[in-house]
């Protein structure tokens, strides 16, 4: 179970005995947290940067379960890149070209390509796969600088996914995204239409 409690300029995430704060911003849809602005009240074991990452992955998915929500903002590709090697067995590989982009390579031959929009403060994420040899776009996201990180351990923990048919040739389509939440609402014969990828 995941508590979170905080003030105007801070928040508390107390999660299996650890107990750690993050400076910030409460607004008016969530709290911001500054990822640099952190300190341990209670480690309850081993302090370091993989338990740091669990705490904040914990409070993601509280975002899922309650009304209130604490987000970590990125508007650099190379602190963006930095976060997510950290998280434990992240799958598939994640690099950076400098602050120009990041490209997570999926086990499921899922690329994801993204890179951010310092005016609009955003990031724009292409989803390609590989075909023949080539990248093949099928889709595309734009997150917000807030919520970016989210919607990329959306990915990792499975709550987004993807999937493909079987054409009436047999062969298999464009994989399409799909939202956990909307998939497991399907009846179980319109789940049979699809793989999971």
């Amino acid at each position: 179970m995941v508590t979170i409690t905080g003030t105007n300029c801070y928040v508390d995430i107390i999660s299996d005995k650890r107990h750690g704060r993050f400076g910030g911003e409460l607004g008016s849809k969530a709290f911001y947290a500054d990822m640099d602005d952190f300190q341990w009240i209670n480690a309850g074991g081993k302090v370091d940067d993989t338990a740091k990452i669990c705490l904040i992955l914990d409070a993601l998915e509280a975002n899922h379960e309650n009304g209130f929500r604490v987000s970590f903002p990125f508007d650099k590709v190379s602190e963006l890149v930095r976060v997510m090697q950290s998280v434990p067995e992240l799958m598939g590989k994640i690099y950076g070209s400098g602050e120009e982009y990041f490209k997570w390579e999926l086990p499921n031959g899922i690329l994801l390509t993204g890179h951010p929009n310092a005016a609009l403060h955003d990031w724009h994420v292409i989803v390609s796969y590989q075909k023949d040899g080539k990248e093949v776009q099928f889709t595309h996201m734009h997150s917000d600088e807030d919520n970016v990180f989210e919607v990329l351990i959306d990915f990792q923990v499975g709550r987004t996914f993807f999937v493909t048919k079987t054409n009436i040739f047999g062969q298999k389509t464009r994989p399409k995204m799909v939202d956990k939440v909307r998939y497991d609402r399907m009846s179980d014969r319109r789940k049979a239409r699809y793989s999971i990828l």
